[in-house]
Formats: structure tokens, C-alpha cells, sequence
């Protein structure tokens, strides 16, 4: 609902890269991190934005990607060190099929778009990587931006498939286990060290 919208939209962010309008991305903790899809960073590139209607435009410093998980960590910066708006990442023990789900994203370029649905599995594998399967659709704009649960928590990262995200009324995220599993490692290292090991607490740093 409206309440829903206004208390997640903020934490959810449109990703320029090279000044074009590449997906979108989800801030996950405090101090500025931002979770996208891999795929939606183009390493070539070294000039990164995030853009919403509550910051305007601000850059984004790139902390690493882990294709292997098409992931990208990236940093916002703020020059009065205020706290920024955020959704948390989700345990993944609350995360049930059936239940309600929403995706804050910027299909075709429409900017901060929120899409409704119900989890349709949690055990939607494609090349040996498990997905959330859901009928929210997912579609390039909505790339890298958060599929979130009813409390506003951030229960996975939006991606596509090839072969299998162009279906209609289907949708595919990257599970919150996932993702709180590599950060760490992320931030420390930048890069994944310990893939398999257990979650760890995301610093706010």
C-alpha cells in the first residue's frame, strides 16, 4: 500500500553508470551501502551514481563485484556524514513461499515503480545458483533493485536470466542469505574469500 511505498521508496535508488541509466539498487545499511546486480555495473566504467527523488544525484564509489553471485557492493558518500535511509536485508528463516512480496525499480525508465506479488518458490536453481522465484515481473529497469517483504526488509536482489527472466509474470531474485553471506568479505577484501562459510553481520562502515 501507499504506507508501504513511502516508508521503502527512499531506500531505493536508480544506478547511472557512465551517465546512463543502468538498473537499479537498494540501500542496505546506514552509512550509504548500496546492493545492485552485477550485471548492471560495467567495470569498464569508472563513474557510478545513484539517483532518487530524495537525493538527487550522488556518487557511488564501487566496493567490488562477485559475478558469482551477480552481485555489486558500492558506497555512497555524503559530505556531512548524515545517515542515509535504508531497507535491512531480510534472515533468510522468514522468508516463505506464498507470502507477499514488492519490487521498488525503474522499468522502461518509469523511476521508482513498485510492483506487487507472492513468492513462488525459494529453490529456483540455473546454473548451480538457487533463485527466489516470484510473479512480481522483473524487467531491466528493476535489475539490481530490492524485492522486498512486507515489513520493508530486503529479502533479495532483483535479477534476469536469460532463457528464463523474459518469461512473462515471472521474476527471479538473489536471496538475502546470499547476500549477507559475501558482503563481508566484500568490504574486507573485495572480493569472496570464504563463500561458504556462515553469515556474518554487515559492518556500518
Amino acid at each position: 500500500g501507499q504506507g508501504l511505498y513511502k516508508k521503502i521508496s527512499p531506500a531505493c535508488v536508480e544506478i547511472l553508470v557512465g551517465g546512463r541509466l543502468d538498473g537499479s539498487g537498494a540501500i542496505v545499511c546506514p552509512s550509504g551501502l548500496v546492493l545492485t546486480a552485477c550485471h548492471v555495473i560495467r567495470k569498464q566504467s569508472k563513474q557510478y551514481e545513484a539517483l532518487s527523488p530524495e537525493l538527487g544525484r550522488k556518487p557511488l564509489s564501487l566496493i567490488a563485484t562477485y559475478r558469482g553471485s551477480d552481485l555489486a557492493l558500492l558506497k555512497l558518500t555524503h559530505p556531512d556524514d548524515a545517515l542515509f535511509p535504508y531497507s535491512p536485508i531480510e534472515s533468510w528463516e522468514g522468508i516463505m513461499v506464498g507470502q507477499p512480496v514488492f519490487a521498488i525499480g525503474n522499468p522502461m525508465g518509469m523511476e521508482q515503480t513498485m510492483t506487487e506479488g507472492v513468492i513462488s518458490t525459494t529453490q529456483r536453481n540455473f546454473d548451480g545458483l538457487t533463485y527466489i522465484q516470484t510473479d512480481t515481473p522483473i524487467n531491466p529497469g528493476n535489475s539490481g533493485g530490492p524485492l522486498l517483504d512486507s515489513e520493508g526488509k530486503v529479502i533479495g536482489i532483483n535479477t534476469a536470466i536469460i532463457g528464463a527472466g523474459g518469461s512473462v509474470g515471472i521474476g527471479f531474485a538473489v536471496p538475502s542469505n546470499t547476500a549477507k553471506r559475501i558482503i563481508p568479505d566484500l568490504l574486507k577484501y573485495g572480493y569472496v574469500r570464504r563463500p561458504w562459510l556462515g553469515i556474518e553481520p554487515i559492518p556500518t562502515v
